[in-house]
């Protein structure tokens, strides 16, 4: 959900005001990477198409910002496109699509924890 908003430093400083010392958070996400690259947040509702505005913050401003709010990156997860995608882009007749980003990055899953 960070994708949603325009301003990571200040959204995560609320988070870890809240997070106790030693407590952890698990965020995943559309990767930066997909939506620099086009991804969009869409849903569809009676026929018509919503898009959802996206703010691309980098792995290494998701670092610099987790660095400096004391956040422990215990895991980082980056999920490229494979076939075990395929049937989606199939049911959304999106195959071009799907051969076209086969092996590029799609989500990002990260665990932090709270340091001090």
């Amino acid at each position: 959900m960070l994708g949603y908003v325009p301003k990571l430093t200040q959204e995560l400083q609320e988070w870890t005001r809240i997070l106790r010392i030693g407590g952890e958070i698990i965020i995943t996400d559309f990767h930066p990477d997909a939506l620099a690259a086009g991804a969009k947040r869409t849903m569809t509702h009676a026929g018509t198409t919503f898009e959802i505005e996206n703010y691309i913050h980098t792995v290494p401003r998701f670092r610099a910002v987790f660095d400096t709010l004391h956040l422990e990156v215990l895991r980082l997860d980056e999920q490229a496109v494979d076939e075990t995608v395929r049937p989606t882009y199939e049911r959304h007749q999106a195959l071009d699509v799907f051969r076209e980003s086969l092996g590029k990055p799609l989500v990002i899953g990260m665990r932090l924890r709270r340091a001090i």
